[in-house]
């Protein structure tokens, strides 16, 4: 990029020897200095930053995504993540992923490794703060003795001082491994200082300022890495003033990992500017501008922009036609995002389950003097961290767990219940053990038997759905038993009452006798809950959420707002009896039943592909065949919709096991072919319009030649 206003940033790493860095942008602002992005998760957040050259040359914008400097409150966290420890491995498997899925690179993240061996091998930044004045980094050294401030681990020190560990906990403290242990010496600091921590035993971050500016006003700090703080230093010695205060901010209070990925727009912000939403800031976007001095407020993505042809092929003038431009370039963009949901599944070997625009990507590029900007994008799949992950369920099986706090309204039904559901009790009747031989060693049993709930067994498990039962009883002198078990296909359950059977679980003779003496009378102490077989229909929900937002969603309709109008038309659906695939467009099918509400029909009307209220006004030309609409809409219907006869799934286990991916791929070709088809329109309607053109314009030269003659 060499046109445009570029922003100012300072440098962070010097990724290897030669003159290429990573600078981190900033904004000049009082609060946080620098441009934060979306962040992906509860533990992390993104920063804009760029990778620059030779005499400060732009060579490409990035996102440098760190952990936060306080993490949220304890009720949010997810339950996989309650350590620092745990953090950080997820942090580490975000790096894996993405340079597992490197084979698929065009639809997942861009991982802008460091160059030199060893940051490779560390991937973490030293606590740094950033002087507004210098406009540099440093790691803070300790008032005391000049050593540089580090993280504490030693959950040994962190014990005697009666705080909580590093280990087992989410707080971190940093201190002075030199002066730990000294007597009369508060050698911790919190950015957040927690409330369990004994009175006066921890200072906060602006009690660290504080110590730092006084130390150097008292010239104790001669190594000071800033040599801008030390002149202030001893210009504020005179009149005392606190020339500190609003000199410093945490970039990262602790060490952090670190993870560097090209930089993308977010779906939110790539749909609604190929809506037709004019160029103004959105978040973040107007501290950007400011430290540029630049009067136009832009993304960064957006500082420059082809030479010839703007954003689209066609205007506000083009008869409607830019209303098809604008349907085939969302229609395309989703398709690449299906191609990239499939190609995460058959890499990983399961589904997302944490699909919603934060986590999609647009990377923008110029493939061409003269090509109109928003025909030249591809679509990336991130949130990897927060991902669907697997776990092995008591030894037995392999089962996939959502991600802990799914964004409503994307996450399908069952991603959100599962979290909210916990082991509910329940009473046993076995009903057989069945001798399964002997494992690892020991002898093991299959249980057969029933799961009663007197206020029904919830949810519903299905075939493939696993259900995990512990049983304590003590007067069975039973404790800790886990059964993973399955829906017995033999035998039709009730609400209140499930029959299963169970993997083969080790079990000591002794035990299996008492259990043998309670068979058909009811055993109490035991919980019990549903792993649902999340495969690819959830994701399939999610993309169905996304095309809706795509299609209809705009300034005056949020996805939120839909899914009140989705409510109605799955009731519609659901009581129209049955709807076939095949009536969906003629005579009395979804499509008809659809239109007869006015809300229904507000909600959906083609008009709404473009984001603002005045290119939606009813005079306004939109030349989208109202049939290729109706597909459209449809195909996102029965994506979202578990309607049998009409949905594309009827329940979130319709897949088939041989071939998880056959729906998904499926859509992609679907939305493909609607895709060319809109395409074709697109073009070939102009040219046509131009052989139009060309043939009254010879009719007229004629017309012109013929009355010249006959005057003549």
């Amino acid at each position: 990029m060499t046109n445009g206003v570029l922003p100012e940033s300072v440098r962070l790493l010097p990724l290897s020897a030669s003159p290429f860095s990573l600078q981190v942008v900033i904004s000049g602002a009082q609060g946080d200095p620098f441009v934060s992005l979306s962040g992906e998760e509860d533990f992390a957040r993104v920063y804009l930053a760029a990778v620059k050259g030779d005499r400060d040359s732009l060579l490409e914008f990035c996102a440098l995504k760190l952990l936060r400097n306080a993490y949220p409150s304890p009720e949010l966290h997810d339950a996989s993540a309650q350590s620092n420890p745990a953090v950080a491995e997820r942090f580490q498997l975000e790096r894996e992923r993405t340079r597992g899925l490197r084979r698929a690179a065009r639809f997942f993240p861009r991982l802008l490794s460091p160059d030199t061996q060893e940051e490779k091998e560390a991937g973490w930044l030293p606590p740094l703060l950033f002087c507004r004045s210098e406009k540099r980094f440093f790691t803070p050294p300790c008032p005391r003795c000049a050593a540089p401030l580090q993280t504490c681990r030693e959950d040994a020190l962190l014990a005697r001082a009666r705080l909580p560990l590093y280990s087992s906990s989410l707080e971190r403290f940093l201190f002075c491994a030199s002066c730990a242990g000294e007597e009369g010496v508060s050698s911790f600091y919190a950015y957040q200082v927690p409330a369990e921590a004994p009175e006066d035993s921890v200072a906060s971050a602006t009690d660290l300022f504080r110590h730092l500016g006084e130390a150097l006003a008292q010239k104790l700090l001669a190594s000071f890495p800033c040599e801008e703080c030390r002149e202030a230093a001893g210009r504020a010695e005179s009149s005392g003033r606190p020339f500190w205060e609003g000199r410093w901010a945490p970039l990262n209070f602790y060490d952090s990992p670190y993870l560097v990925t090209g930089l993308g727009l977010d779906l939110d912000r790539f749909c609604d500017l190929l809506g037709n939403r004019p160029e103004e800031p959105a978040a973040g976007e107007e501290r950007v501008a400011a430290a540029t001095g630049s009067a136009r407020l832009r993304h960064p993505l957006l500082l420059e922009e082809p030479d010839e042809g703007g954003r689209f092929l066609f205007d506000a003038a083009s008869s409607g036609l830019d209303a098809v431009e604008v349907l085939y370039l969302k229609l395309t963009a989703f398709r690449q995002i299906v191609r990239g949901v499939t190609e995460y599944y058959r890499l990983q070997g399961r589904p997302h389950l944490d699909l919603h625009p934060r986590h999609i990507l647009f990377d923008l590029s110029r493939a061409g003097d003269g090509l109109p900007l928003f025909w030249g994008f591809q679509a990336r799949i991130h949130g990897l961290s927060s991902a669907a992950r697997a776990e092995r369920l008591a030894g037995a099986a392999d089962v996939v767990v959502p991600p802990r706090n799914p964004t409503v309204p994307y996450a399908p039904p069952e991603v959100l219940e599962f979290h909210l559901n916990p082991p509910r009790p329940a009473q046993l009747i076995f009903t057989e053990l069945e001798d399964a031989g002997a494992r690892g060693g020991a002898k093991s049993w299959r249980f057969h038997g029933r799961l009663s709930d007197p206020y029904g067994i919830y949810p519903t498990p299905r075939d493939h759905d696993w259900v995990l039962i512990t049983l304590d009883n003590e007067a069975l002198n039973l404790s800790g038993v886990v059964l993973p078990s399955r829906r017995d296909p033999r035998v039709k359950s009730d609400l209140q009452e499930l029959h299963f059977i169970s993997e083969p679980v080790a079990m000591e003779e002794a035990a299996v006798q008492r259990l043998r003496k309670t068979a058909g009378v009811r055993v109490p102490g035991a919980r019990y809950k549903i792993y649902a077989d999340f495969n690819a229909p959830s994701d399939l929900y999610s993309l169905g959420m996304i095309l809706l937002r795509m299609l209809v969603g705009n300034d005056g309709q949020d996805p939120r707002a839909l899914s009140g109008v989705l409510e109605k038309v799955h009731k519609r659906l659901a009581l129209a009896g049955e709807t076939t695939l095949g009536s969906i467009m003629t005579g009395a099918g979804a499509t008809v039943l659809l239109e007869r509400d006015p809300e229904i029909l507000m909600a959906l009307k083609k008009s709404n592909i473009f984001y603002q209220e005045m290119d939606r006004r009813l005079e306004r030309p939109n030349a989208i065949p109202d049939l290729l609409w109706k597909r459209a809409i449809l195909l996102a219907l029965r994506l979202v919709t578990r309607v049998p006869g009409f949905s594309l799934c009827a329940d979130p286990a319709d897949y088939d096991p041989s071939h998880p991916t056959a729906k998904l791929e499926a859509v992609a070709d679907e939305v493909g072919l609607l895709a060319a088809e809109i395409k074709a329109l697109l073009l070939d309607r102009q040219s046509r319009n131009l052989e139009i053109q060309h043939i009254l314009a010879e009719l007229s030269h004629e017309k012109g030649i013929s009355q010249r003659g006959s005057r003549g």
